[in-house]
């Protein structure tokens, strides 16, 4: 680890349809250009803790709040915003505006969870623009594992899916356990036109996210950011993982 360096600049690029990503930069501006792919979906920059992993006299870093995250705009908790235009493919799309808007012919991409993901991807569509990939947490968000996070993973948390399963089954909204996709229960769940059944939807989503994510770190520790940010990654990992 690395003490961390402070952003010496920062903006928002407009990417098309609307949208405008929020980037920062640090380190050495002559560095080995890297960027960082944070987690989610519906994940941040956060408190930047991220620069910690490099070196700043070695590397020009590069972050980026994904398209409806953090301090990109719109926000994906906005009303009527358009899950349709937040895929992988746009979220491809924005890293190459941001990597010609930044003068980068080729960058190491980093990702962590969802961010790995996006790391894959994105170098299988651009591998004349990466010199490297460094993974954490490494996902590829096939169904799969989808259901591996969903379902599955149940058996060993079986109180808390219990919860997440009743909550969608007594939404009104016909799902049954058994019969179904849950992750497409809780799709439908965040994008009901009522604002408080998303945020209840969103509640119980990160309530079970609190159990899975916390395998092997010794305990539940529950989620403690607002709930413009719970709503975002309830929204972005439901829709998303819901069409795999």
């Amino acid at each position: 680890m690395f003490e961390k360096a402070e952003v010496r600049a920062f903006g928002l690029l407009a990417v098309g349809g609307g949208h405008e990503v929020y980037w920062e930069e640090s380190g050495d501006p002559g560095g080995v250009p890297a960027v960082y792919l944070h987690g989610g979906p519906g994940g941040t920059l956060g408190q930047g803790s991220y620069r910690n992993r490099f070196d700043p006299s070695r590397f020009r870093v590069i972050g980026l709040d994904q398209r409806g995250c953090g301090r990109s705009t719109p926000h994906v908790t906005v009303p009527g915003y358009d899950l349709t235009q937040n895929t992988t493919a746009h979220l491809i799309d924005d890293l190459e505006r941001l990597r010609e808007h930044l003068q980068i012919d080729r960058w190491l991409v980093n990702g962590v969870s969802w961010g790995s993901t996006l790391a894959l991807a994105y170098a299988q569509a651009h591998p004349e623009r990466v010199l490297g990939i460094v993974a954490m947490a490494v996902t590829t968000t096939d169904r799969f594992q989808v259901k591996l996070i969903t379902e599955t993973v149940g058996a060993i948390f079986p109180e808390a899916w219990d919860r997440l399963a009743s909550h969608a089954e007594q939404a009104g909204i016909g799902y049954r356990r058994d019969h179904g996709r849950l992750i497409e229960a809780y799709a439908q769940l965040m994008r009901h036109p009522v604002s408080a059944t998303r945020d209840a939807a969103s509640l119980a989503w990160v309530e079970w996210e609190d159990h899975h994510i916390s395998i092997g770190t010794g305990g539940v520790h529950r989620n403690r950011f607002c709930l413009k940010f719970r709503e975002a990654v309830g929204r972005s990992v439901t829709v998303g993982g819901g069409v795999m």
